[in-house]
């Protein structure tokens, strides 16, 4: 299980969009995407099997990595210059099932294109896309269809992400003893569900920062369960060391987040949830929103 932050900065090392056969000199995180009917990859002396649309996420130091199959493969180093906030760190399995979900594969597939693509935008499109590959991966990693209590509980918070639950009423939701929810949740996390749910919302409020830049701060506060702004910003603080308004400052200036918004590359922006638009950047390259 890896503890990646969403809003740390990512640079891409380098990505494949073939069968995977990489030597890694550094430090750095591998994610591999199994695009055809079954992969077998072998890194640090392991052999694990990804089936089709499967994800593999692994820490890497040094070593080979090289497999089978048809894979998409992305190597991720944090900069140095944003460190990880441990207070927004999300749990990543290391294989995520994505089955018919097409999020992490439309960003696995869209960054070698990136990465081979015009050098004019190339560095802002992929800080924009590994960025939104990790969120992406956090969202993910708790769909994972292991029928454990632990992700069947994230999963609703996840998806009830604009209300305020407590471990009882999840509990009760889900048909589990409390004492069993707190338990296992501790055990896979090392928090209690309402510390998830409080990280849940941040992430899910600098997500909306990146997505949408033109949301006010107390809609942002509202589409995550805080109907008062001013605990919102309290409890954002807490997590980020900064006002909701200053973060949002430092993203648009690319300094405190893992992509800038698309806005800022050119004028007429596009949610950037949707990987498809990001492609037509290079028709935008004059910045003035015309193709």
């Amino acid at each position: 299980m890896l503890h990646l932050d969403p809003s740390q900065k990512r640079n891409v090392l380098f990505t494949s969009a073939r069968t995977v056969s990489e030597e890694i000199h550094c430090p750095c995180i591998a994610v591999i995407l199994c695009t055809g009917d079954g992969a077998e990859i072998i890194c640090g002396g392991r052999r694990i099997s990804l089936g089709e649309n499967d994800v593999l996420t692994v820490a890497l130091r040094s070593g080979s990595v090289t497999g089978t199959g048809e894979t998409v493969s992305v190597f991720l180093s944090p900069d140095a210059e944003t460190p990880a906030l441990p207070d927004l760190t999300v749990a990543i399995p290391e294989i995520i099932h994505c089955g018919e979900h097409r999020g992490i594969k439309q960003l696995a597939e869209a960054i070698p294109e990136a990465f081979y693509g015009d050098p004019a935008v190339r560095d802002a499109k992929l800080h924009a896309l590994a960025g939104l590959l990790v969120i992406r991966l956090s969202e993910y990693a708790d769909t994972t269809p292991d029928g454990s209590t632990v992700s069947a509980c994230a999963v609703y918070i996840r998806s009830h992400i604009d209300q305020s639950l407590t471990p009882g009423e999840i509990a009760e939701k889900l048909n589990i003893p409390e004492k069993k929810l707190r338990s296992e949740f501790a055990a896979v996390y090392g928090c209690t569900p309402a510390e998830f749910q409080r990280r849940a919302k941040m992430n899910h409020a600098i997500s909306l920062m990146k997505e949408s830049p033109d949301m006010l701060i107390k809609e942002i506060a509202a589409a995550v369960g805080y109907r008062d702004e001013l605990w919102f910003t309290k409890t954002f603080g807490k997590y980020t060391g900064v006002s909701p308004r200053e973060y949002r400052k430092r993203l648009l200036l690319g300094e405190n987040a893992p992509a800038q918004s698309y806005r800022d590359i050119y004028k007429k922006g596009f949610p950037v949830g949707n990987v498809t638009d990001g492609l037509c950047i290079e028709q935008k390259k004059d910045g003035d929103g015309t193709q």
